[in-house]
């Protein structure tokens, strides 16, 4: 049987990790574990990975609402750090003003897997989408995309995203910039410039 967390209000903020994840920090090596978020405020996290949230292991997000804002991560993912086998939906929510002294301002996706529709935004200054693919685990799916700016660094460019919609492929980069994005059968490819 799973852990569960269910948030749907409230504030959590102010916290620093002295490792991983600012305000959450999910492991789930002895029993799966699955968090749904609806609402709350999330703010002011700091940790190495993962101002907000971190993840290790194989685990089961979902976010239909909430704000998560104004932290920070002194390597990777300035609000989420993604990893592990992570299965992470966002289909709303406000993602706003991360920042990380590595990559992913927003959410640091690596070897996980994330899916964003519905209502779900993003903004801020720095990358809010990155994507780190060094296992062929990584994969984002953008159902309904907001005015985000996202890079991917994947092992297999080919195919690291895929969308529903072809009015974000100006957002969506290469970390190299050696690779720039197409669009064919309902899905983004990165192609060799």
């Amino acid at each position: 049987r799973p852990a569960v967390l269910n948030i749907s209000g409230g504030t959590i903020q102010n916290s620093t990790a002295q490792s991983y994840g600012g305000l959450i920090a999910v492991t789930a090596s002895t029993s799966p574990v699955e968090i749904n978020i609806s609402g709350g405020t999330f703010q002011g996290g700091k940790a190495v990975r993962g101002g907000i949230l971190w993840t290790e292991d194989d685990c089961d997000i979902n976010i239909t609402g909430g704000t998560f804002t104004a932290s920070e991560a002194t390597e990777n993912g300035g609000l989420f750090y993604l990893d592990g086998g992570a299965n992470v939906t966002l289909s709303g929510g406000n993602f706003i003003g991360g920042t990380a002294a590595g990559v992913g301002d927003g959410i640091y996706v690596k070897n996980a897997n994330l899916t964003i529709t519905g209502e779900a935004q993003f903004s801020g200054e720095g990358t809010n989408i990155y994507v780190e693919n060094t296992t062929d685990k990584a994969v984002v799916v953008i159902d309904n995309p907001a005015d985000s700016l996202m890079t991917v660094d994947a092992a297999d460019k080919s195919a690291a995203f895929a969308s529903s919609e072809t009015n974000c492929a100006a957002k969506l980069y290469s970390a190299d910039e050696n690779y720039i994005t197409t669009w064919a059968d309902g899905k983004f490819y990165l192609v060799a410039n």
